[in-house]
């Protein structure tokens, strides 16, 4: 997973950030904001697959079967969460959020009347979704695995297959070339 900085284009009112998320679907992204609107939580799950090479720090389900991403970052100073959207691309997504209109003593009476930051979520369009507060899992620690120093891999021939009398020489394909096993 990689993230972007919070960046602002000139001459525009809202902040973005974009996070990339190879392999990752869209049902396998999940975007969780702190109560306090302070934090953002990114998690996310890919396929694992048959990859030959995992990096020791790539952190796996219990089954083994998904790789899983969380990245937690700091909002900045200002932004209204509250009217943030989020926009998914097929490989990651993007983060728009923009700067409070209101001053820091009209955001006082805001809070004291009983309208707390949060009470509130901004409206999306159809290609965007807003936040909602989940609260973070806890951590799983991983498990130390012994050591194999000292181990002796000893190659031993394995016997060829049988084919059955039945089975194809190959396969045609989509050029209509044979293409053999």
């Amino acid at each position: 997973m990689e993230v972007s900085r919070w960046t602002q284009e000139p001459g525009e009112n809202f902040v973005t950030l974009e996070v990339q998320l190879p392999g990752v679907g869209r049902q396998q992204r999940k975007l969780e904001l702190s109560e306090d609107g302070r934090k953002l939580f990114i998690k996310a799950a890919r396929p694992a697959g048959r990859r030959a090479c995992l990096p020791q720090t790539a952190q796996l389900t219990r089954d083994g079967r998904h790789e899983l991403f969380t990245k937690e970052l700091v909002v900045p100073e200002g932004l209204d969460m509250d009217r943030a959207e989020v926009h998914h691309s097929r490989d990651g997504l993007e983060i728009s959020a923009p700067w409070l209109r209101q001053t820091k003593a009209k955001a006082d009476t805001r809070a004291s009347s009983g309208h707390a930051r949060g009470s509130q979520r901004g409206k999306a369009s159809k290609e965007a979704s807003t936040f909602r507060y989940i609260p973070p899992a806890p951590v799983v620690p991983r498990a130390n695995l012994a050591s194999s120093d000292g181990l002796e891999v000893v190659d031993e021939p394995w016997p060829e297959p049988t084919k059955l009398a039945t089975a194809a020489e190959g396969w045609y394909d989509n050029r209509n070339v044979f293409q053999p096993y």
